[in-house]
């Protein structure tokens, strides 16, 4: 997650795929995550919910200025570069809402998925849909 390290406030961020110019952000954050975190910070901030064994990159602005500006689902195999030039204050980069770092206006951050996988134990007669509807209670009538 990229976004202003003390108010929230209307950034401008400036994404690159595979060098070549996607959109300028402008929004209070970006969230860039993958499918195992798509149902976390990005699903709450209207991204989409992407299936855990696809190799992609979901790219969700937080509150974005534009109605124009959606999120988007990449392949896993491009690499996505982040520029702030537009911004007069601090930034700050969280990763995975863990570890914290600022960001200054002559920084750009890359991101690309690693080539190492890991591995996920699966419980017997656990499976993604599942775990949706339980966890979501995705599907279900609430009435």
């Amino acid at each position: 997650v990229v976004s202003y390290r003390d108010v929230a406030r209307l950034i401008s961020i400036h994404t690159k795929v595979d060098r070549r110019n996607l959109c300028t952000y402008s929004a209070d954050g970006l969230i860039i995550s993958t499918p195992t975190g798509s149902t976390a910070y990005n699903l709450a901030a209207g991204g989409p919910i992407v299936y855990p064994t696809l190799e992609a990159m979901i790219i969700t602005p937080i509150c974005s200025h534009s109605f124009t500006q959606k999120p988007i689902v990449l392949p896993g195999d491009k690499k996505l570069t982040l520029g702030f030039k537009d911004n007069d204050e601090l930034l700050n980069l969280t990763l995975d809402g863990q570890r914290c770092f600022e960001i200054h206006r002559e920084d750009q951050v890359k991101i690309e998925l690693m080539k190492k996988r890991l591995t996920f134990l699966r419980l017997p007669g656990s499976y993604f849909f599942k775990t949706l509807r339980k966890k979501l209670h995705w599907g279900e009538d609430l009435r």
